[in-house]
C-alpha cells in the first residue's frame, strides 16, 4: 500500500502494464506519487502519457482518485532504436519528468548482447544519458549486478533499480 511505503519514508511509484490513460491513472489512483510508463517509442506517444498523468488544464486525466497526488510525476522508459531516436522531443515534452531505461527489452530491440561495454548498447546508453543531461532530467534504469549499476551512477544514473520484486520478496 502507498501510505505504507510513504510511512517508511519512501515515494510510491508504480512501473505501469502500458501506455494506455487506463493503467496510468489506475496507479495514480491507488497512492503512486509518480508512474514509469513502458514502451514509449515515441514523442508524441510521449505527449498522451504526459497527458494521462496530469488534471485538466495540463493533462485529461479524470478527478476520480482519492488518495492521488496533486500533482504526479511521471518517467517514460526508453526501449527501443524508435524511443532513443526521438528522445530530444520526447525530453522537451511538458510533463515528461525524465526517463527510465529497461535495458534488456533495449538490448532486445537492438539487436545486441546486454552489456553496457557491447558496441550498440553502450552508444545508445550514452546517448540517453547525454540527451537526459542535456534537458536536465533525471534517468533511471535497472541494474541489479553491483559493478553495472557503479557504472550506470557514474554515466549520469540517479535512479537506480538494483533489485526486482520477485527477488526481494523471495530472499532470505
Amino acid at each position: 500500500r502507498s501510505s505504507a511505503i510513504q510511512l517508511a519514508g519512501s515515494t510510491p511509484v508504480g512501473r505501469v502494464r502500458h501506455a494506455h490513460p487506463a493503467d496510468i491513472g489506475r496507479a495514480l489512483d491507488l497512492g503512486c506519487e509518480g508512474v514509469i510508463v513502458p514502451n514509449v517509442d515515441s514523442a508524441a506517444q510521449a505527449r498522451e502519457v504526459a497527458g494521462a498523468v496530469r488534471y485538466p488544464p495540463a493533462g485529461y486525466r479524470s478527478a476520480g482518485g482519492v488518495l492521488a497526488a496533486a500533482e504526479p510525476f511521471c518517467l517514460v522508459m526508453v526501449e527501443s532504436a524508435e524511443a532513443v531516436t526521438d528522445l530530444p522531443a520526447t525530453l522537451d515534452i511538458d510533463g515528461v519528468d525524465g526517463v527510465y531505461v529497461g535495458p534488456r527489452d533495449l538490448s532486445f530491440a537492438l539487436g545486441c548482447e546486454l552489456d553496457p561495454g557491447d558496441p550498440v548498447l553502450g552508444p545508445a546508453l550514452a546517448q540517453i544519458w547525454a540527451a537526459c543531461a542535456t534537458a536536465g532530467k533525471p534517468v533511471g534504469v535497472h541494474a541489479t549486478e553491483a559493478a553495472i549499476a557503479r557504472r550506470y551512477r557514474e554515466g549520469g544514473c540517479t535512479l537506480l533499480t538494483t533489485v526486482a520484486d520477485a527477488a526481494a520478496i523471495t530472499r532470505d
